[in-house]
């Protein structure tokens, strides 16, 4: 099992939402974001999520 928490697409979704509405605040554009972290919304699932559980596979 990975993780405590599971992340359901609408709660990632709210949370990139949130992520870009208050990096456009700071002045930081999406581009910005995606070149340096990769899918914003991969990165969001993997922090909610934890890191995968190999012993389970």
């Amino acid at each position: 099992m990975r993780g405590g928490v599971s992340a359901d697409i609408i709660s990632v979704a709210e949370l990139m939402t949130k992520l870009f509405a208050d990096a456009k605040a700071a002045g930081i554009s999406e581009d910005e974001i995606e070149e340096e972290i990769g899918s914003a919304y991969e990165a969001i699932l993997a922090a909610i999520n934890g890191p995968p559980d190999f012993e389970s596979e």
